[in-house]
C-alpha cells in the first residue's frame, strides 16, 4: 500500500494522466500512533469509468480529503491500443459516415494500418491528416462504448481525433 499525502496524489494523479492509466479509486487514511485506519466517509469508487476519471480523482483530493489525511489511489491499466510504431506514426487519412470510420496510418517504421471504428456515437476531428501521433488509446466510457483518442504528439497543435465508439479493429495493409 502506498499511502499519499494530498500534494502527491495530485502529483501521481497528473502522472496517470498524462501516461493513460485509468484512477479506478482512492481512499483516505488516518495515522493516529502507529496505527492506520480507514476513512469510511473518504472513500472515492470510479470503476465505472466516468469520461474524465483523472479530473474526478483531482476534486475529491482537493475538495473531500482533509490535510491530515494520507491518501491511497487506484491505479488501472494502461490503455494504449496497437502496434508500438503507432508511436511517431501519422495520420494519412479519415473516411467516416453512417456510424464508421476507417483511420489509415503510416507507423514511424513505414508500414501501413487501418483502424476501423465501428458503433460511433460520436466523432470530434480536426484536420487530422498529417498529424504525428503519439499513440492510441481505448478507454471505456460505459454502455458497450469506448473514448478512442488519436493523441498527437504535437501539444501544442489543434489537430484532433477521438472517436466515442463501440469497436476498433486495427489492420495492417500492404502499399
Amino acid at each position: 500500500m502506498l499511502l499519499l499525502d494530498r500534494a502527491g496524489a495530485l502529483d501521481m494523479i497528473a502522472e496517470a494522466r498524462r501516461q493513460f492509466v485509468l484512477v479506478l479509486g482512492a481512499e483516505g487514511f488516518r495515522l493516529k500512533g502507529e496505527e492506520l485506519y480507514p476513512s469510511l466517509e473518504h472513500i472515492l469508487d470510479l470503476s465505472v469509468t466516468p469520461p474524465d476519471p483523472w479530473s474526478v480523482a483531482e476534486q475529491f483530493v482537493r475538495a473531500e480529503v482533509p490535510d491530515d489525511m494520507y491518501i491511497e489511489l487506484v491505479l488501472g491499466d494502461s490503455y494504449y491500443i496497437g502496434p508500438a510504431e503507432f508511436q511517431d506514426g501519422h495520420v494519412e487519412r479519415l473516411v467516416h459516415g453512417r456510424g464508421t470510420a476507417t483511420v489509415t496510418i503510416r507507423g514511424a517504421s513505414g508500414g501501413h494500418y487501418e483502424v476501423r471504428l465501428t458503433g460511433i456515437v460520436d466523432l470530434q476531428a480536426r484536420h487530422p491528416e498529417g498529424m504525428m501521433l503519439y499513440g492510441l488509446t481505448r478507454l471505456p466510457a460505459g454502455h458497450g462504448l469506448y473514448r478512442y483518442a488519436f493523441l498527437n504528439w504535437d501539444e501544442n497543435d489543434d489537430a484532433h481525433l477521438e472517436a466515442l465508439a463501440a469497436t476498433a479493429n486495427i489492420a495492417s495493409v500492404a502499399r
